[in-house]
């Protein structure tokens, strides 16, 4: 059954899934953390990598320098920056979005299967099937790989939530600043 908003092939989905697990795999965080817990070290950061690169490698390419002493030409040459970065943190937010959707679905999908194949199990043998507790409890450790890359497409699409937040924070500080120097400027020329 296809995702009706998936606009990748099945392929291309593999793959986003193989390369968003093989990000956030078990052995790159130390003593086998959470990807919360895992986060908060400054140190494992650096291990984590979120569409090619580290969180600080991003950061330090999107980063936009306010101008201490600024003038207008100088608040309209930050403003072109900052909205070329917007455009690149935009298009990721985009892809990270839809890969966080197509990851929830496709762990959903695998959990109601599991359960599936659980009581189908039990039914063959002739057996009870044990309590909804038990069936989700042995579904959900059967999916926690699809469970982990929905954690890790949410996380990405976090991250790049918070940049498209902090580059649209910053043109509206650049547009008050540059706008500010106008007023100030024609306020000057009008004594």
């Amino acid at each position: 059954m296809a995702h009706p908003l998936n606009t990748l092939t099945e392929a291309e989905l593999q793959e986003e899934f193989n390369e968003i697990k093989n990000d956030f795999k078990a052995d790159k965080i130390p003593n086998q953390a959470s990807i919360s817990t895992h986060i908060n070290h400054k140190s494992d950061l650096e291990l984590i990598s979120i569409d090619g690169r580290t969180p600080d490698e991003w950061d330090a390419h999107l980063r936009i320098n306010i101008p201490n002493e600024p003038s207008t030409v100088m608040c309209n040459e930050a403003l072109v920056k900052t909205n070329e970065r917007l455009q690149i943190a935009y298009s990721y937010l985009i892809k990270a979005e839809l890969t966080e959707q197509n990851s929830e679905w496709i762990k959903k999908s695998k959990y109601r299967e599991s359960v599936a194949n659980i009581v189908d199990e039990h039914k063959k043998k002739g057996v009870k099937t044990p309590a909804a507790s038990t069936v989700e409890t042995l579904a959900e450790n059967k999916t926690k790989d699809s469970s982990t890359v929905y954690l890790a497409s949410k996380a990405r699409t976090m991250f790049w939530r918070r940049h498209v937040e902090s580059l649209k924070a910053t043109a509206n500080i650049l547009n008050n600043m540059s706008w500010n120097l106008r007023v100030e400027s024609t306020i000057i020329k009008g004594i």
